[in-house]
Parts: C-alpha cells; sequence; structure tokens
C-alpha cells in the first residue's frame, strides 16, 4: 500500500504527516522535492545552454512536437515510457515495469486532448531513428498559468552527450513560443542530487516542499478451497 504527502522542506522528520503515517504501519519509503521554474527564462539563456548541449551530441537529431508523437517514434518512445518507472530514483517503493503500447500511448494523449491537457514533447533521436531521450511538459487549459513536467529519460545506453539538458531546453523554447501567458514549471525529483536535478538547477529550477511516498507491505492471506 503507498500513501503520499506534501511536507514543508524544514519539517520531514516531526510533520504530523509522517507521525501519522508511522504510527499506522507505513514507514518513509522515497522523498521527492517539487520544484519550480519562473517563466519565461530568457531565450538567449536557453539558446545558450542549447549551445553548451549541441557540442556533446552532434550525431543526434532533437525534435520537438505537440500532443502527437511522430508514427515513426512511437515504438521508441514507449519503451523510454516504460523504463521511466524503473531507472527514476524511487528509493525503497517497489514497482513494476510498465507495460505501455503504441495503442495505449494514442489513447491516452486522444483523452489528455479532450481534457483540454496540451502535451509538448521533445525527443533526441539516434541515427538509426529511434528515439533515445524525451522529455514532456503539460499545460492544461483549467490552469492557464501552470506547466507540469511529466516525465524525463535518456536511455541508459546514450547517456553521457548532454542529452537531457538538450531535449529539456528544446520543449522549454517550444512552449514559451506557444504559450507565452504561462508563468510557472512544476516538476517533482527524488531528494538525491543525480544528474537530473543537476539540470533542473542549471534551468533555474528552486525547491519549494517535499513530497513523501510511504509505504505499508501487505500480506495477503491465501486459503485453500476443497473441491
Amino acid at each position: 500500500m503507498l500513501a503520499s504527502s506534501r511536507l514543508p522542506r524544514d519539517a520531514r522528520d516531526d510533520h504530523p504527516y509522517r507521525r501519522f503515517a508511522d504510527k499506522h504501519g507505513f514507514a518513509l519509503a522515497n522523498t521527492e522535492v517539487r520544484r519550480t521554474l519562473e517563466l519565461p527564462v530568457p531565450n538567449d539563456r536557453l539558446e545558450g545552454l542549447a549551445a553548451e548541449a549541441r557540442e556533446h551530441h552532434r550525431v543526434y537529431r532533437i525534435q520537438t512536437c505537440v500532443d502527437d508523437v511522430p508514427n515513426d517514434l512511437l515504438a521508441s518512445y514507449c519503451q523510454l515510457r516504460n523504463q521511466v518507472a524503473l531507472d527514476a530514483p524511487r528509493g525503497d517503493v517497489e514497482l513494476e515495469a510498465r507495460a505501455l503500447t503504441p495503442q495505449i500511448v494514442l489513447k491516452r494523449h486522444a483523452i489528455a486532448k479532450e481534457q483540454g491537457r496540451t502535451t509538448y514533447l521533445a525527443f533526441a533521436v539516434e541515427s538509426g531513428g529511434d528515439a533515445v531521450a524525451y522529455t514532456s511538459l503539460v499545460a492544461p487549459a483549467q490552469e492557464p498559468v501552470y506547466v507540469y513536467q511529466s516525465g524525463t529519460l535518456v536511455r541508459r545506453d546514450h547517456r553521457g552527450h548532454r542529452l537531457g539538458l538538450a531535449v529539456k531546453v528544446a520543449n522549454l523554447l517550444a512552449l514559451q513560443k506557444a504559450c507565452p501567458g504561462r508563468r510557472i514549471v512544476n516538476t517533482e525529483n527524488a531528494g538525491v542530487k543525480g544528474p537530473m536535478v543537476q539540470i533542473n538547477e542549471k534551468l533555474g529550477f528552486r525547491p519549494v516542499e517535499v513530497l513523501a511516498d510511504f509505504q505499508r507491505i501487505v500480506s495477503v492471506a491465501t486459503a485453500s478451497v476443497a473441491v
């Protein structure tokens, strides 16, 4: 069983939510930090970061799109999405691999559009034509000021080429051009200091609060039935 709470950064250890979870057998399994980025980020700053990253990934193509994933990238995009749950730091939380297919992705994107959520995507594409890194931002029509970071991943065998920075910068540039009225991007990262946190700090994200995941292992008793 999993339960999540939002805690002030300076009260993560003794907050009433934490004590309540402990009392009912839920152990703290993971902490993430919610960070926010004020928009707009100056375009010259983003373009400078893009140029910095470009020196390390000249054999890759950076491609952006809105809502609909190009057909030639659907399969590799699904592979990246399925890997996110396993690669992202999650502390002691036990998660299974996802099983997204192109059909499921297309259906979910269609539902998101019906709900008024616009998804901005950026990909790093290798010479063979597969997406090996992606990032996505969601801009809900019902919240005209806010944007939500949905996910980012660089495939393990393609790390070390600044692809995470490249796709995030490209996506922010596309978002700011299309949605000049948006003012805040929200993202969540594990509390550990990892490459994605370093990228977010380089972009200007600032920590706001702690997101705590509490986990309780439940044993299920099975009974045999005589027939």
